[in-house]
């Protein structure tokens, strides 16, 4: 348990080293791309430089992964996730992942959160994903949970610019793995059908008729235009209203609680209707082995657990948490800090930590 909070510490102390991207959306998708944000649907850790241009072939696969860890309640699509995917979660001809089947070295003499050691380390399905970066492991996890495929070859070409047709298909795909009962195959007809490829063709029905993708505003579906960051995100958030309430949870809440309620430092823990908070206190964190400096000496973590298995979790660093209490109706844990007397609150609706003196 103490390797899960040392995990959690460093990923949390990691995110929160990332400077804000310098970059604004275009009119009109100022709110798509904050939704995107309040939902965890976002395309960490790839480094974005604009919204307005094309997205990528791996860009695109960083991001279906985050948009599956968002509808299961993940912050992201870290190592937890992964372990927590692979292990509860079916693969696409409805089979458990077995780990033997990708690696022969037993999980159990050892490895830490097994299947994020087999993404960063061991498995290889595109020859031009190489390394244990985080991007390139995400893609490679994209792969094994069935979201994206690659080229003749054993290529993936995650460097390559997507066009509409081509996210017509990724996206109809993630429709059929998590939704299959929404999969609708009647033909739409578009003035420009003809131009749509015979493969790509059955994808743009299934979100046509999904309202994911539709045409632009002459009609037309312009098939092999680029497909832009801002309108990927715009496309994920009508995806995630379309599947929020779809998938079943990959695990029990009882499971996700339990690593958590066993771990050290928890000061406030509760079972709720709809998800289950725990509050730990840790002293004297463990270096983060991504940032020079060293996590500071008490740190105070609010997790929030998904019925459907994720988490997310919200930090602050140097106090001594007392006098909890749950407000329910407005979903908020007040406490103060013990010696300074000065009041907080942890918002869980919106995961914020709010100073009320």
């Amino acid at each position: 348990m103490k390797k899960i909070t040392a995990f959690i510490l460093c990923f949390l102390l990691f995110f929160s080293s990332i400077p804000v991207q310098a970059l604004e959306a275009s009119p009109g998708f100022t709110q798509v791309v904050e939704k995107a944000v309040d939902r965890c649907i976002n395309l960490y850790p790839c480094e974005i430089d604009s919204y307005q241009r094309p997205i990528t072939r791996g860009e695109f696969a960083v991001l279906s992964v985050n948009f599956v860890a968002a509808l299961y309640g993940f912050g992201s699509a870290g190592d937890d996730f992964f372990q927590t995917y692979f292990t509860y979660h079916n693969d696409a001809s409805g089979q458990p992942y077995k780990y033997e089947n990708y690696f022969k070295w037993p999980a159990q003499y050892g490895t830490y959160m097994p299947w994020a050691y087999l993404l960063r380390h061991e498995y290889r399905p595109f020859t031009d994903v190489p390394g244990t970066g985080a991007v390139n492991m995400t893609i490679r996890g994209a792969q094994l949970m069935g979201l994206v495929r690659g080229q003749r070859g054993g290529s993936y070409e995650p460097d390559r610019p997507i066009r509409r047709q081509e996210a017509a298909i990724m996206l109809g795909r993630i429709i059929y793995l998590y939704g299959p009962q929404l999969v609708n195959r009647q033909p739409v007809t578009y003035p420009d059908s003809a131009e749509i490829g015979e493969g790509p063709r059955p994808y743009v029905d299934i979100v046509s008729n999904a309202n994911i993708m539709r045409g632009k505003g002459d009609g037309k579906f312009h098939p092999t235009d680029y497909f832009t960051i801002e309108q990927s995100l715009a496309t994920f958030n009508r995806m995630y209203d379309l599947l929020e309430e779809q998938v079943p949870p990959l695990c029990d809440i009882e499971i996700s609680f339990k690593k958590y309620i066993e771990g050290d430092g928890v000061c406030y823990s509760e079972i709720l209707e709809n998800y289950a908070i725990i509050c730990r206190y840790l002293i004297d964190g463990p270096m983060n082995p991504s940032l020079e400096a060293s996590i500071p000496s008490s740190y105070l973590i609010f997790t929030k657990i998904s019925k459907k298995g994720g988490d997310r979790s919200k930090s602050m660093p140097g106090m001594t948490p007392a006098n909890f209490r749950w407000d329910a109706e407005n979903e908020r844990l007040y406490f103060t800090d013990q010696y300074e007397e000065r009041a907080y609150y942890f918002d869980a609706k919106d995961m914020k930590i709010v100073p009320l003196s």
